[in-house]
């Protein structure tokens, strides 16, 4: 993506946070390569965080990437590290063109910088995850595919998976993928959005039925509105979703400028947000939250998954319950019961909260 960007605006804003962005330079072969690693308000060495890394478009730099999406923003407010990657002559390798093997120069870099990073700072391994726009979201769809080991999970902004990463992706671990794309997006068009989701609902054998959330329209001067479209049941408790951008552009939703020519950006939601959002439910290991019949503490909640009555065990007194979607939006309240109706819910993932004088207990299920 070529940006014609009006970043004198933001240098100030910029400038004042310099102290917390450190640019590093690795040598690949003969060739120095650089990358941007903004530290969150508050990190300490030795209380290790979680990392994102941010691809920027084609004919973009890091530092345009860094101010455009406002990902510091979200660092700094959840406590996680940002890595900003250089492309050679601002630009990554795909898989689009050449032979796939001889285009790993762009995977090997980013391994490298993994390398880096977890060695000069406080890093969770198993928490570090890819995001990136245009050219920067068919990188994160080749390290899905190439380092599925390195990164938890990738999220896509007006990108999609080459044909050459989905004809060699690894058929290894299944990869939590969050897509956000515009249908008017002039430069990628949003049926590459759609091919792509297919595939990893393939990949990550989920199921072919979503649940579809159409987002409050907050700002309706932004020429868009969102779809949340979320593919569950998937195996290894993994995730494929996509926030459909009805009228959207070739942009990142919630950023600090609107591109011209370039299409709408939407400003219902923040792409960075909700990448962090998604990318926190998950680790290399699985999901961050208790999975189907556990016994948190000593409660139980079962049937897991369940058609139409969830029982809950092992709690008494007064306690408030409430259900979440797979979005975290609340959906449901009610207390006090042992047997709570469901039938009505639509197939999905979903999350029950209990509350009580005593504590706090959150436990995942799966409505059929």
């Amino acid at each position: 993506m070529r940006y014609l960007l009006y970043f004198l605006l933001l240098i100030s804003s910029f400038f004042a946070c310099a102290q917390s962005n450190i640019t590093h330079t690795i040598f690949q072969d003969t060739v120095q390569r650089s990358f941007l690693v903004h530290l969150p308000t508050g990190y300490q060495p030795g209380t290790p965080v979680s990392c994102v890394f941010v691809f920027h478009g084609s004919g973009a730099t890091a530092v345009q990437q860094q101010v455009y999406s406002k990902m510091d923003n979200v660092a700094n407010a959840n406590g996680f590290i940002v890595v900003y990657p250089s492309g050679i002559n601002n630009t990554w390798l795909v898989g689009t063109t050449g032979t796939y093997a001889s285009t790993s120069r762009d995977v090997e870099f980013v391994n490298a910088i993994v390398d880096t990073i977890t060695a000069l700072y406080s890093i969770k391994t198993d928490r570090i995850y890819a995001c990136g726009l245009s050219q920067g979201g068919y990188m994160s769809h080749r390290v899905a595919c190439d380092l599925q080991d390195r990164f938890a999970a990738i999220a896509s902004v007006a990108g999609g998976i080459s044909d050459s990463s989905s004809f060699y992706c690894s058929s290894g671990r299944n990869v939590p993928v969050l897509l956000i794309h515009g249908t008017d997006d002039p430069y990628v068009p949003y049926s590459w959005a759609e091919r792509s989701s297919d595939f990893w609902i393939a990949k990550n054998g989920c199921g072919i039925v979503a649940d579809t959330f159409d987002l409050n329209n907050s700002n309706t001067t932004d020429n868009s509105t969102v779809q949340h479209i979320i593919y569950s049941n998937c195996s290894n408790e993994v995730a494929v979703e996509l926030f459909r951008i009805d009228g959207g552009g070739h942009t990142w939703p919630g950023a600090a400028v609107n591109l011209p020519g370039y299409g709408a950006t939407n400003h219902d939601i923040s792409a960075s947000a909700e990448i962090w959002k998604f990318f926190n439910r998950f680790t290399l290991n699985g999901t961050t939250v208790a999975t189907d019949k556990v016994v948190l503490q000593d409660i139980t909640i079962y049937p897991n998954p369940v058609q139409n009555v969830l029982k809950i065990d092992g709690i008494s007194g007064d306690f408030d319950i409430s259900i979440f979607n797979n979005t975290g939006v609340l959906i449901r309240e009610t207390a006090n019961i042992h047997e709570l109706q469901v039938q009505d819910l639509r197939s999905g993932m979903y999350f029950i909260q209990l509350k009580s004088a005593q504590g706090q207990w959150v436990q995942k299920f799966i409505k059929e």
